[in-house]
């Protein structure tokens, strides 16, 4: 799955280029480049957007901020290079000859070929990111009953990306604090040992969680901990 998807994204992203030329494909790098970098700095700003696309839920604050973000800066770079390349593409269509044009057009294409091989490489080192953060939840929360199928596909893509040993340049670039893999081990622990349980009421800093009414209604909800008893499946739970 992973090569399936590494040929799919240089042939698309490289053919892309190839048509678009050097000067579109080369802003859309730049663009890719600058906005991984600035997605981090510009978050508190794009995180003001998310009530009004209606993004009210605090999971969503995690990584949407940055993913604003980073499609504001590329969408910036976008539209510079298309402004470029349509004032090369008219001086060479109305200011040189024709033989100037023909050797111009085939440098261009080619050139825009390869340049859109840089993009598809950056493109699925982006697919892969976010596959490799989500891969590690499901293979925890897998259960042996029915798993949905995007979480069959997370957890064996995750599994591929080991095998290819690609998840140590994946973990170098990984932007999830390490508080939320913590609380995924926590709740994968109490997934499969019902038993623990019992113990989270009187675990330090779960004392004043616990005196909150939203995690009450949690311990007081039978079909939850029931669930959670026989080991349900987390799609499930979710539900």
């Amino acid at each position: 799955m992973v090569w399936l998807i590494a040929f799919v994204c240089l042939g698309l992203v490289g053919l892309a280029g190839y048509y678009s030329g050097p000067i579109r494909a080369g802003f859309s790098l730049l663009g890719l480049f600058f906005g991984m970098v600035l997605a981090g700095p510009l978050s508190p700003l794009t995180k003001h957007l998310l009530p009004l696309l209606g993004l009210v839920h605090p999971l969503w604050q995690l990584f949407v901020p940055q993913a604003l973000a980073f499609l504001i800066v590329l969408i910036i770079f976008i539209i510079a290079g298309s402004v470029m390349h349509r004032k090369m593409s008219v001086h060479f269509k109305y200011k040189v000859d024709e033989k100037k044009l023909i050797r111009w057009e085939r440098l261009y294409s080619r050139l825009g070929f390869c340049v859109g091989l840089l993009n598809g490489a950056v493109y699925f080192f982006l697919i892969m990111l976010p596959i490799y953060i989500g891969g590690y939840f499901t293979a925890e929360a897998a259960s042996e009953g029915n798993n949905p199928p995007s979480a069959q596909f997370l957890t064996k893509t995750r599994a591929d990306l080991h095998d290819l040993k690609l998840d140590r340049l994946l973990a170098a670039y990984d932007p999830t604090p390490a508080q939320i893999y913590q609380a995924s081990d926590i709740a994968d622990l109490v997934l499969h040992n019902p038993l623990l349980k019992s113990r989270l009421s009187h675990y330090p800093p779960f004392l004043t969680l616990g005196q909150r009414p939203q995690f009450q209604a949690l311990a007081n909800d039978a079909q939850l901990l029931e669930m959670m008893d026989r080991q349900a499946s987390l799609s499930e739970i979710l539900k």
